[in-house]
């Protein structure tokens, strides 16, 4: 506990080992690797080096183990579905092995297997997991079925701590500023929708969405997918559509240009010129609450459904878009209980601020004051 006493050395482990990728910087193919095919995993692993008052850099899991060991005193992994059937992740286990250092792990979740069954955790997953568990105080997971299946591979060092991107914003009181304004919302004059994955089950629910944001001119984001590798390369992208005629797709894709993000703080930012976000990708549901914009998460799965659930966004079905006859029916008829948003936010900013105590880390106060009690202005 002596080394506690100086300024820890942190890094962040990620797959780009930068804390931004400017665009342009690199080829659009390695773009897409380097953020992990899915530009949401910029709003979990940028905002990390917010929250600590440590020095802090970016180093990538193809770093090399031994320089990382001996540079810094902590890393900090801001994880992801890793408990997945069919991925094995025994390459960050090697990594760990040889890089002896105490670590702090935050997001840990999983994604379903066939058919929303529990996934089939793969042995170097496994080996990974096991290692985490070693050198960490405590593994922050997504939710509670997460906690239930790290449970049931044997760890016990288990706390639910949703995931780091719900504390962009610096107000304890996001909930009340949300709640105000979709009082004041009416008829939504221009919506934000966050697309993807390619997935069969959600192509109606894509083409709704698709429709009623070009209809308003508002803002098509595309986080993962066909759609991605469009937006990136400057094409247009329609959502699948039959019998759509030529005439009809060009009017389309004139009034919804797709746009990607590779920066937290750009996309949150964007998100405040809209005022009602619908998405079926959860990061891209959980930024526009961090823009203190109403945001629907349209849940698809059991990841999606857990952490909405941890953070008490409000949540549809794909059958709820697809059977509504327009994007202000949908808010209107989607409940948002701010009173409790706000209190899942400051129990989840109590309990990630004490696991970066307990790892000898020290959170920034904006931080730990979202996790005190407050009262409405």
């Amino acid at each position: 506990m002596a080394s506690y006493n100086r300024r820890m050395r942190v890094a962040v482990l990620t797959e780009s080992g930068r804390a931004e990728i400017p665009r342009g910087q690199v080829e659009q193919s390695e773009t897409v690797a380097l953020l992990g095919y899915n530009t949401g995993n910029v709003a979990f692993q940028q905002v990390v080096a917010h929250h600590l008052t440590e020095p802090l850099a970016y180093r990538s899991w193809r770093h090399d183990p031994a320089e990382v060991a001996r540079e810094f005193d902590v890393i900090v992994i801001p994880e992801a579905s890793v408990m997945a059937s069919g991925k094995d992740f025994g390459w960050k286990a090697h990594f760990l092995q040889s890089c002896p250092l105490p670590a702090v792990v935050l997001g840990l979740g999983f994604q379903d297997g066939h058919g929303g069954a529990d996934p089939e955790v793969p042995n170097g997953t496994r080996r990974y997991l096991a290692l985490l568990s070693e050198r960490a105080t405590s593994l922050s997971v997504r939710g509670e079925r997460s906690a239930d299946l790290v449970n049931r591979l044997g760890i016990t060092n288990v706390v639910i701590g949703g995931c780091p991107s719900i504390f962009w914003s610096r107000s304890p009181l996001l909930g009340a500023q949300i709640g105000t304004a979709l009082e004041e919302l009416g008829d939504v004059a221009r919506p934000a929708a966050c697309a993807g994955p390619d997935k069969r089950m959600l192509r109606r629910t894509n083409r709704r969405l698709f429709d009623w944001v070009s209809e308003k001119s508002g803002s098509w984001i595309v986080q993962s997918g066909r759609g991605l590798a469009a937006a990136m390369s400057g094409s247009q992208y329609v959502p699948e559509r039959r019998r759509l005629s030529v005439l009809a797709r060009r009017r389309f894709s004139q009034r919804a240009n797709p746009l990607f993000f590779t920066s937290g703080r750009e996309w949150i930012e964007h998100l405040r010129s809209v005022d009602l976000s619908v998405s079926p990708r959860i990061h891209g549901a959980i930024l526009a609450t961090q823009a203190a914009v109403p945001s629907i998460c349209v849940v698809h799965d059991g990841r999606t459904r857990e952490l909405a659930a941890t953070c008490r966004l409000p949540t549809v079905t794909p059958q709820q878009v697809e059977s509504s006859s327009d994007i202000s029916e949908l808010a209107r008829s989607t409940p948002f209980d701010s009173g409790a948003f706000d209190e899942a936010r400051r129990s989840l900013a109590r309990q990630y601020s004490s696991l970066l105590r307990a790892s000898g880390l020290s959170p920034v106060d904006w931080l730990v004051h979202i996790g005190e009690e407050h009262s409405p202005a």
